[in-house]
């Protein structure tokens, strides 16, 4: 990853304000280093071998057993879980090693070591992904911090790579290692590197998730068993004085709820559940249920997307976001204090697959080697029903039969309908909301490619498809959750990617990770097959019915908040961006898709979401662009 670094040369960090000298010893911890905006950002900057440092609130700390200096924490302790670690940095720094850290610090890391006996730096990053870092260079040296627009500002050439920002538009997430910007690259998950002061590398190694390639031997009741203990061991790791549940009514957040009760003394707990005003899709019933039921005091916060004030400081919260998802708007973490932690569901869907009867059925195809090879003489009446789809509109139809209709034909052609329907890269819909952006499709799809005839079985085949999404889409929706709590000064746990846990979910069979059983979708009541079968039975005697057997639902509200106070903003962003010389809009050849929002004159609609979603990462993208030309 590191390539580009192999000659000699200084190493930078951006905005450097005051240099620090080498010797002193320096300790940024989660809670200590702040911009002016509420977020944490590092920026380091190795010149002819001194080391500066920017935006920084030091504190000292010494230990007398230590060869080095902690640089920087990126850690997801609060005060209270800082005080009860009392020791954790010189533990670390007697061994700087990559697994006696993954040892020792819960919820993620990004850490930077100097030691001063070799007078070189130590870089790590959790393999979950939680915490990230980002690096650059030009002819000065090497630049690396927290914050990638800062990161930018030092790159060879102030330039967006296309491909990715297609990527982020279009299916609203990039892979792990890179960024929107042409020269700024991401630490990969996982990462162990250690530089020289001039820039050479010393070590570069690669930490990855293991994942089981085989079912485990266990039955039904020992894997529920097995996974409620890694998940309550998950949570045990993260708890503080204060804990805070992100408790939206759906299956992951009332786990963590029931999870939480058990490991938690029970005064530490309180929920907070969101509603956005005028939602016809409205959860708050089953939060409430549910804490109710387990008697955690929970808090409804309506959000008024007519309100101006939810987008406050717009700009300065996008600059600070390595990963601005829209949530970001509606689901702030704020309140609890120094002392408290927020606890979010975002799962891996190792031991919920997110599979229907469909997809199951493509899964036995694409893992027959004959199947697969047939699939040349098949995969023509595919191709003849998509125009069909297109022309008769049937893509964007209320009627779920006919909106997924293309997922049947698609069978004749497995390999495809993987990269379609269980990794969501489909050209076909992707043409018909992004025009502009299908030329980029053939690069996009080289990072969807798996290797059939490596693959053992279901299992194997999805821990590998969950080896893919880890590093695109489940990486950004940590970073968002992480820049969220940032924002609003307090950490948000995510337990669910404890790497213990994932790695023991990863072998429960598919079979039964995929079973399906009696329950109610998730808005109606209307009684339907749920899956999630495995978590539901290994919690399922601290749930309640109405939310042990309600299916998975998402409230879709993205659509609210473009009938609100965020278009105008939206609005005024992409035409003052085709004002500019440096307009990203134009060099980028979005000018159809800006216009097709501006030239929108009634409201939108739920069934808009995904061009929504894209107009607000361009609107985002914009935001930085006008940053990187200031």
């Amino acid at each position: 990853m590191l390539e580009q670094l192999s000659c000699v040369m200084p190493v930078v960090i951006p905005g450097v304000r005051s240099e620090v000298s080498f010797w002193r010893p320096l300790f940024t911890g989660a809670l200590l280093s702040r911009t002016s905006q509420g977020g944490r950002k590092m920026i380091f900057k190795l010149l002819n071998e001194k080391l500066s440092v920017s935006d920084l609130l030091p504190m000292e700390y010494t230990d007398n057993h230590d060869k080095g200096r902690i640089l920087y924490a990126g850690i997801n302790y609060d005060s209270y879980r800082l005080q009860k670690a009392d020791g954790l940095f010189a533990r670390i720094l007697r061994n700087p090693t990559y697994e006696n850290i993954e040892s020792l610090v819960f919820g993620g890391f990004f850490i930077v070591i100097c030691n001063t006996e070799e007078k070189t730096l130590q870089i790590f990053r959790d393999r979950a992904g939680i915490k990230t870092g980002y690096f650059t260079r030009n002819a000065d040296g090497f630049f690396f911090g927290t914050n990638q627009h800062d990161i930018a500002k030092f790159a060879k050439e102030k330039r967006f790579n296309p491909l990715f920002c297609s990527m982020l538009i279009n299916i609203n997430f990039i892979p792990d290692g890179k960024t929107i910007y042409q020269d700024v690259f991401e630490f990969k998950m996982g990462s162990d590197i250690k530089l020289d002061f001039k820039g050479n590398i010393l070590k570069e190694e690669f930490h990855p998730l293991n994942f089981a390639t085989e079912d485990n031997a266990l039955s039904e009741e020992e894997n529920c068993k097995k996974l409620r203990e890694t998940i309550l061991n998950a949570h045990a790791n993260l708890i503080s004085r204060k804990n805070i549940i992100y408790l939206s009514g759906g299956i992951d957040s009332c786990v963590i709820a029931a999870a939480l009760k058990e490991v938690a003394p029970a005064e530490s707990l309180s929920s907070v559940t969101y509603r956005i005003r005028h939602t016809t899709q409205d959860e708050v019933p089953y939060a409430r249920s549910l804490a109710s039921y387990l008697k955690i005091p929970n808090e409804v916060r309506d959000v008024d997307p007519s309100s101006e004030a939810v987008f406050e400081n717009y700009e300065q919260r996008i600059l600070a976001s390595n990963s601005p998802y829209i949530g970001m708007w509606e689901f702030k973490p704020e309140g609890g204090g120094a002392d408290s932690v927020w606890f979010a569901g975002q799962d891996t869907r190792l031991h919920t697959p997110a599979l229907n009867h469909i997809d199951k059925l493509a899964v036995r195809l694409v893992l027959n080697k004959n199947i697969r090879a047939l699939s040349c003489l098949t995969a023509w009446i595919n191709d003849l029903y998509q125009p069909v789809f297109r022309t008769l509109g049937f893509w964007k139809s209320k009627n779920p039969y006919l909106r997924f209709s293309d997922h049947v034909p698609a069978l004749l052609d497995p390999e495809r309908y993987v990269r379609d329907f269980i990794f969501k890269l489909n050209p076909t819909r992707m043409k018909l909301t992004f025009p502009e952006n299908a030329g980029y499709f053939a690069d996009m799809e080289k990072y969807y490619v798996l290797d059939y005839s490596g693959i053992r079985n279901p299992r194997d085949f999805y821990n590998k498809v969950v080896q893919v999404r880890w590093g695109q889409q489940y990486t950004d929706d940590i970073h968002y959750m992480q820049d969220m709590g940032t924002l609003a000064h307090t950490c948000v746990q995510m337990p669910f990617y404890d790497v213990a846990h994932a790695e023991f979910a990863s072998s429960i069979p598919y079979a039964l990770a995929t079973k399906f059983f009696s329950g109610r979708t998730g808005f109606t009541g209307k009684r339907q097959k749920i899956n999630k079968y495995v978590l539901r039975k290994a919690f399922q005697d601290e749930l309640n019915e109405q939310t042990q057997k309600r299916a998975k639902a998402v409230s879709n509200t993205v659509y609210l908040l473009f009938n609100g106070a965020l278009r105008p903003i939206i609005s005024k962003t992409l035409s003052d961006d085709l004002k500019m010389d440096t307009s990203f809009i134009r060099e980028y050849q979005y000018e159809q898709m800006a216009a097709r929002f501006l030239n929108h004159q009634t409201d939108w609609e739920m069934g808009d979401f995904s061009f929504l979603m894209g107009i607000y990462f361009l609107f985002v993208i914009c935001i930085y662009n006008k940053h990187l030309h200031a």
